[in-house]
């Protein structure tokens, strides 16, 4: 240890037997129902009430973040998913001194790519958050106050949003052509299945709209039409598939980027239609209606986005003054040890001996002994002798708690993660319990599937208060295993990781 307080080289979080301990848990666990543990009665929906309490002010901030993480996983897979977080610094008192600063993460590196866009989104959104500053004899005022506008200069940002819109799309290009080739596949199924060709029966329409915003008696998707209803069925039906007539011309009209934009912001100003989800869940194939209205939902998500940070340029202080930081990932842990058998942990986390009834009751219903043991091997073999990755929500949390110890950093910290997906299992449980100076962040929730290969990295110079926060974070997470791997095996549906609507900006309509 030295002088101040810091340990040189922190190796092992816990200590090396308890850390084995912890992967053989977490890989007994991966092979519960796929990996998808059971909702936990505990938690009130997933962390959801945490953030509806907060302050509009604090809500602008949860949904920015949630879509600047979207923005910058410019690709599909886990390699892609994000993490941001952000601080203030400076006099919140005197809004034109605060400071705003991004910390963006990663669970792969980021590249040259990456750095050129988030200067260009760095420089776009700060010109976005000086248009908010007028002068009025010499002084500094916000626009929102009230005086004549003659008194003051106004920026016109209408240049810069267009600039930035192209630029988040451009950027986006793999993860846009990969929801535009699904929008087309779904929307022939959808033809296919005949469902443009006549209108479904109001009774059919009544009951898709249950999933949705509104009731039949409220929903009004054109004032021309007026409230939905019995007499008005016919003419909103007609409505929505003139929308989505419009989709299939522009999927026919031209294709890659020239698809991107026009795209992007029709199905953005149809995404809360009432009338095209009924007419959308009408299709005699469920699972066809299902995906094409998730993929009208996730490619008008990218204006939503837009909308969000511009709103959020606009809004909260210190965006003049912003520094977008890209985090690099920590070195990975590898861990060498000798693998024990299902047997083995069976009996040292249960205490239960291995059997057919043991099989069937904690790990799956469908499988026996030897099945079991086996899918057990194939998962400690992934693990051990491996460099184990870090997902993107703890390699933020350690940077910032790490930056804040050795920086001296004057900054308040928004307690909020965003993430362009729901964290993992592991994840959640590592956020929830990791407390440092009185600080417990908060997120949009867990998917709640867990994954073999997660661990804390290699990390040196830490403050004892930090490893301190890391022994107990990992010890309630272990103790967390251990209650879930005690519970029955239950059938429980697959969570989606990225809810269509979970970032959407409704209020910009």
């Amino acid at each position: 240890m030295t002088n101040d307080g810091q340990r040189s080289h922190l190796t092992e979080p816990l200590n090396p037997v308890n850390h084995k301990q912890f992967i053989d848990l977490i890989n007994m666990l991966s092979l519960r129902n796929g990996g998808q543990l059971g909702p936990n009665n505990d938690e009130a929906d997933e962390g959801v009430p945490s953030v509806r309490s907060i302050s509009e002010q604090g809500e602008l901030q949860r949904r920015f973040l949630d879509s600047f993480a979207e923005i910058m996983s410019r690709d599909k897979g886990g390699e892609h998913i994000c993490s941001v977080a952000l601080c203030e610094s400076g006099d919140r008192r005197l809004d034109g001194d605060t400071k705003v600063s991004l910390f963006v993460a990663r669970n792969n590196d980021f590249k040259n790519l990456d750095e050129t866009f988030c200067n260009k989104l760095e420089g776009l959104l700060a010109t976005i958050g000086a248009s908010v500053y007028g002068e009025l004899n010499g002084t500094p005022v916000l626009l929102c106050t009230q005086t004549r506008h003659d008194d003051m200069h106004i920026l016109d940002i209408s240049a810069v949003e267009e600039e930035l819109w192209e630029d988040l799309l451009h950027y986006n290009q793999p993860r846009l052509n990969v929801y535009v080739k699904s929008l087309h596949s779904n929307l022939e199924a959808f033809k296919n299945a005949g469902s443009l060709a006549s209108v479904p029966p109001y009774s059919t329409g009544s009951e898709s709209l249950q999933d949705g915003n509104a009731e039949p008696t409220t929903c009004c998707d054109n004032p021309n039409i007026g409230p939905y209803s019995m007499d008005t069925h016919d003419a909103h039906m007609r409505l929505a598939q003139e929308h989505i007539l419009e989709l299939d011309n522009l999927l026919c009209s031209s294709n890659g980027a020239a698809q991107w934009r026009p795209l992007a912001e029709h199905t953005y100003s149809i995404r809360h239609m009432a009338s095209l989800k009924i007419l959308i869940n009408s299709c005699p194939n469920v699972s066809t209606g299902r995906k094409l209205i998730q993929d009208i939902q996730l490619l008008g998500r990218f204006r939503s986005c837009l909308s969000t940070l511009v709103k959020a340029a606009l809004r909260i202080p210190g965006f003049a003054k912003l520094s977008i930081i890209l985090v690099q990932n920590l070195q990975r842990r590898s861990l060498s040890y000798t693998s024990p058998s299902l047997a083995d942990v069976t009996m040292q986390h249960l205490g239960q001996a291995l059997s057919m009834t043991t099989v069937k009751k904690f790990i799956s219903k469908k499988w026996n002994v030897i099945k079991a043991t086996l899918r057990f091997e194939q998962v400690q073999s992934k693990v051990s002798g491996k460099p184990l990755p870090t997902h993107a929500e703890v390699q933020l949390i350690l940077y910032i708690t790490r930056c804040a110890y050795s920086e001296n950093m004057n900054r308040e910290i928004c307690p909020y993660i965003g993430c362009s997906r729901l964290p993992c299992f592991l994840c959640a449980a590592f956020i929830n319990y990791f407390t440092l100076d009185g600080v417990t962040f908060r997120t949009r929730g867990s998917h709640r599937k867990i994954y073999p290969r997660w661990s804390i990295p290699d990390m040196d110079g830490l403050h004892d208060d930090m490893v301190m926060a890391l022994d107990s974070a990992l010890e309630d997470m272990q103790n967390l295993l251990r209650g879930e791997l005690n519970k029955p095996i239950i059938s429980t549906p697959h969570r989606p990781e990225s809810p269509a609507e979970v970032t959407d900006d409704t209020d910009d309509e």
